[in-house]
């Protein structure tokens, strides 16, 4: 999970919508309109907390920092590493 942290609100989604068809099976009562009401909340839900708890183990690429807030490269850093490439052939 650590290295797909985005991929959790299928896996959100999914064990909700299992878990409501469990639920009915062992005799729960849950009408049509709870389980659409609970599934939908949970489509809302899903993506929002995905989002939230993501960004904790993403860089953004916009302006990569290491975790003290310090810049991960330079401006001129990323130039002369272009120069170099450009300089090689």
């Amino acid at each position: 999970m650590r290295r797909e942290p985005l991929i959790t609100a299928g896996v959100i989604t999914s064990l909700i919508a299992s878990a409501l068809t469990l639920l009915k099976a062992f005799g729960v009562d849950l009408t049509a309109d709870q389980q659409a009401a609970i599934n939908q909340f949970v489509a809302i839900l899903a993506p929002i907390s995905v989002v939230v708890i993501g960004r904790m183990f993403v860089t953004p690429i916009a302006d990569p920092r290491n975790g003290n807030g310090d810049p991960l490269y330079s401006y001129q850093d990323a130039l002369d590493a272009v120069q170099q490439r450009g300089q090689r052939g």
